[in-house]
């Protein structure tokens, strides 16, 4: 992801959909001029790049976007989002108000990091990638995790379940990868949660040893398992 400045602006061509340009508080205004200038479909913000908002008003100025991509920011209110309404892409880190996924139907690629005030994540129907960061409920349950059964490509990173309990009958999911779930002991049952699933990742994740599930995904052609791949 090399972002690199082009004469005044930020930009990155491979973050994504489409190439972006990344929004500098210091120069708001000339950033979204540019974006509707060349016609871009893609914003991105991080601190260390200058972005300091604490809402998304400022995406008002841009309703053709795609997609944005915000990280280690302090956003407090969202509610610019749903001036976004083709967006494709979302990932906003650090935010302190639910978002009513209902209002983003388009979506195709959510990078969600758990946050209980969301609401209609799972409703969504045209979703095909779902990156899961951060889930860990009081529940230690999956059944509070809202995953659309529209999702072909389902990543879970830093979970605290113990089993896989609690996930929705995925029939399109085709790539399955889990990361950092340390309490995670089992797969069992996810023949039934994901039958059609080719392609299984599951990394640091010492105490996942039941994986006899493995067995019984007839569809299977690729599989790792912590440290080799499972034949």
């Amino acid at each position: 992801m090399p972002i690199a400045r082009t004469g005044d602006f930020l930009t990155v061509n491979d973050l994504g959909y489409t190439p972006s340009l990344g929004i500098e508080s210091g120069q708001i205004d000339a950033c979204i001029r540019e974006v509707n200038r060349l016609g871009l479909r893609g914003v991105f913000g991080c601190p260390c790049f200058g972005f300091r908002e604490t809402t998304l008003d400022f995406l008002h100025g841009m309703p053709q976007l795609l997609q944005v991509w915000i990280w280690e920011a302090s956003i407090g209110d969202v509610n610019g989002i749903y001036a976004l309404h083709d967006l494709q892409l979302f990932h906003v880190h650090n935010r302190t108000q639910g978002i009513d996924f209902s209002r983003l139907p388009r979506l195709k690629h959510a990078i969600w990091y758990y946050q209980p005030k969301d609401t209609n994540l799972a409703q969504l129907q045209a979703l095909d990638q779902l990156d899961v960061w951060h889930f860990n409920p009081k529940s230690r349950s999956f059944g509070d995790c809202p995953v659309p059964r529209s999702v072909q490509r389902l990543g879970i990173n830093w979970a605290n379940p113990h089993t896989l309990d609690g996930l929705p009958r995925l029939t399109r999911c085709k790539e399955l990868q889990l990361h950092y779930c340390r309490n995670l002991r089992s797969l069992t049952g996810l023949e039934r949660i994901a039958p059609n699933l080719e392609r299984l990742i599951v990394t640091r994740s010492k105490h996942c040893t039941d994986i006899a599930a493995v067995d019984r995904l007839a569809k299977l052609a690729h599989v790792f398992i912590n440290k080799a791949p499972v034949s």
